[in-house]
C-alpha cells in the first residue's frame, strides 16, 4: 500500500467516525422523551418555585423588621389601637395599668369630656407611652 492509500483510509476511516459521533450526540437524531410542551410545564414550575422563594424572602425580612421596630418602640401599641377605637370608653388606660374606674369616668364625661381625653391620649402613648404606665388619675393627660 501507498501512503496515498493509506492516508485515504485513515481520512474515511476519521471522517465516519467523526460523523458517527456527531450523530449520535445531535439532539435531532436521538429520541427526546421530554416534548415541549412538557419542557415548559418544567419552566413553569421552576417560575413559581423561585416565586415561592423570594415571597417567602420578603416574609422573612418583613418579619424581622417588626421584630426590630418593636425592640426600638417605647410605645404599648395594644394601648395605641384601644385607644384609636375605643377611646371613648378609656380601656387603654385600664391596660396601661390603671383602675377599673377609669372607664367610668370616661363614660360619664362622654368619652371623655366630649373626646378630648382619647385625643389627648392617643398622641401622648404614641409619643411616650410610660405617662400612663400604672396611673388611675383622670386627668393624667394633663399633667
Amino acid at each position: 500500500m501507498t501512503r496515498r492509500t493509506v492516508f485515504l483510509l485513515l481520512f474515511f476511516f476519521g471522517v465516519t467516525t467523526i460523523s458517527f459521533a456527531a450523530a449520535s450526540s445531535s439532539p435531532a437524531n436521538v429520541f427526546n422523551p421530554i416534548s415541549k410542551i412538557e419542557l415548559k410545564m418544567v419552566k413553569k414550575a421552576e417560575k413559581a418555585k423561585l416565586k415561592a422563594e423570594r415571597k417567602a424572602e420578603r416574609k422573612a425580612r418583613y418579619m424581622a423588621w417588626l421584630g426590630r421596630l418593636a425592640t426600638k418602640a417605647n410605645t404599648n401599641w395594644g394601648a395605641v389601637v384601644l385607644c384609636f377605637f375605643l377611646g371613648w370608653l378609656g380601656i387603654h388606660r385600664v391596660v396601661m395599668g390603671g383602675s377599673g374606674l377609669l372607664i367610668l369616668g370616661y363614660i360619664l364625661t362622654a368619652g371623655g369630656i366630649f373626646g378630648l381625653l382619647p385625643l389627648i391620649d392617643f398622641i401622648r402613648l404614641i409619643i411616650d407611652s410610660d405617662h400612663y404606665k400604672d396611673n388611675s388619675r383622670f386627668f393624667r393627660a394633663f399633667e
